[in-house]
């Protein structure tokens, strides 16, 4: 068993003994074009990274291209298919879906809105002076809602404007002793 380890010492220092010094092993290298540190040398390398770097930034998984392209031959595109709803009148939606004028009417609306999007950008919200407004956010604490906007004003816009305050009635700790008349208290 002690010969074992001896022949792979003695393969390992062979091996060693054989190979190549470094310097040796560089020259079998092909000549690049361009120096190391030259302008086009770092260029070079800058165009391998990128090549070598994957997908380029925003492009589609490979599956993902393929299942949309399967969705499309065998389907078509559903935008464009949704959008073929919008050829028929409410009224004519109406008899083809066996539903109300108005119930085809708002599933019309609903493609439209879905198209909107691909046709007009979003708004975004302003004040009264055309200035950009952070969107709103509600909280709700112990049940009491309230809006609070980047502005730091508590009050809704239509209270603001007319300039009254409502006076919201509070629940108090102690219930009074009669809440009505005579007649609901009695227990009869």
């Amino acid at each position: 068993m002690s010969t074992r380890p001896a022949i792979v010492t003695a393969i390992g220092e062979a091996a060693a003994a054989a190979a190549p010094a470094p310097d040796e092993q560089l020259e079998l290298l092909p000549p690049t074009r361009f120096e190391p540190g030259d302008e086009q040398h770092g260029r070079m390398l800058e165009s391998v990274k990128r090549q070598r770097a994957g997908r380029p930034p925003g492009a589609r998984n490979l599956a993902t291209r393929d299942a949309v392209d399967l969705v499309r031959r065998l389907f078509g595109d559903p935008l464009v298919e949704s959008a073929r709803w919008l050829l028929h009148s409410p009224q004519s939606l109406a008899r083809e879906l066996h539903c109300t004028t108005l119930e085809a009417f708002d599933r019309q609306e609903s493609i439209r809105s879905d198209v909107r999007r691909y046709c007009y950008a979003p708004l975004a919200a302003v004040d009264a002076r055309g200035n950009a407004v952070p969107p709103a956010l509600t909280v709700l604490i112990g049940g009491a809602e309230r809006a609070v906007s980047g502005s730091g004003e508590e009050l809704p816009p239509w209270e603001r404007d007319q300039g009254k305050v409502v006076t919201i009635q509070r629940v108090t700790a102690e219930p009074p002793e009669k809440s009505h008349g005579e007649k609901s208290q009695d227990g009869g």
